[in-house]
């Protein structure tokens, strides 16, 4: 479910489309992926660097990894106005709605996998040296702690998409 309005978060009446959009998705949000996608691609450079070795499902945790850095750079697309092609007499409801599905699908195909590493007791265990001995399970865990932000980002987006569309 969406969380409701809270006093952290700017009344629809008093906070426009327009900057809605620029504070919450071109702002808060757009920061937070593109985070997400910097530590991803650390993480995902870290792992290609080091041999695989059997207790790991090297092919699992890599194939994982690589699964989150694609997810998240379409995510990052989508945010920087790379999504579907709106209708031509779109309304700004349907524009924050769009962006806020084509993200919150990537978002929850990235969770998926890092908490499968996370989840995974052949895999969370693996000490990783480059990360001074960080498990793959702590590593898949900061990920996880991320994604909450964005999630909770995206909810707040659509939850304005459909305030937007009863005001209407």
């Amino acid at each position: 479910m969406i969380a409701p309005f809270t006093e952290s978060y700017p009344d629809r009446e008093g906070f426009t489309t327009e900057n809605f959009a620029r504070t919450v998705l071109d702002g808060a949000l757009r920061d937070r992926i593109r985070l997400l996608s910097n530590v991803i691609h650390i993480y995902t450079q870290i792992v290609f660097q080091q041999p695989p070795c059997r207790q790991d499902n090297g092919d699992n945790l890599r194939d994982a990894l690589v699964t989150m850095r694609w997810n998240v750079a379409e995510m990052d697309d989508i945010i920087r106005g790379g999504g579907s092609t709106l209708p031509v007499r779109y309304t700004p409801a349907q524009y924050v709605a769009s962006v806020s599905g084509a993200l919150r699908r990537h978002a929850s195909i990235i969770q998926q996998c890092a908490a499968s590493l996370r989840d995974d007791p052949l895999t969370a265990g693996v000490r990783l040296k480059a990360l001074n001995g960080q498990t793959v399970g702590e590593m898949a865990a900061d990920i996880l702690s991320r994604m909450t932000e964005v999630v909770r980002l995206i909810g707040l987006a659509a939850y304005y998409a459909e305030r937007l569309r009863a005001a209407d």
